[in-house]
């Protein structure tokens, strides 16, 4: 961390860009975390906001990196391994995705273990009828 900020002054900052995100001002949040990590790029809370922002603004891809840094750093953090889960779903990674819910079931997140069961089982089923609808017009050329 650089020495001209303080944790208090990066908290702040933070609460700030928090703030934006409660607004719907994911982007502008998003801006000031990323300003946040180059002061402090090993700041846990701001790598798992940014993974969840990610996930926002559309960007799976980007919340599975932030996700990975997150953990990389803290490896308990359910919330950056349900960003993860959430953003392997949207890739169609089930496995993946089954094997973070599997940690956080191991970590005992039961609220978001429930909640993600049902959106791969979900996802799997919608993907699957996707492909069943594809096979049948090939057909039924």
């Amino acid at each position: 961390m650089s020495a001209s900020w303080t944790n208090a002054e990066i908290h702040l900052v933070a609460e700030r860009a928090y703030q934006l995100h409660l607004q719907g001002k994911h982007l502008d949040a998003a801006i000031i975390f990323e300003g946040l990590l180059a002061i402090d790029p090993r700041n846990v809370y701001c790598l798992e906001a940014l993974a969840a922002l990610s996930l926002k603004l559309g960007s799976a891809e980007n919340a599975i990196e932030y996700a990975n840094r997150t953990l990389a750093f803290s490896p308990d953090e359910v919330e950056a391994l349900a960003c993860r889960c959430e953003a392997n779903i949207l890739l169609n990674r089930f496995l993946e995705a089954r094997q973070d819910l599997e940690l956080m079931n191991q970590l005992r997140a039961k609220t978001h273990v429930a909640r993600l069961t049902m959106r791969i089982a979900n996802a799997e089923e919608f993907s699957s009828n996707l492909l069943a609808d594809a096979t049948s017009r090939e057909l039924a050329r």
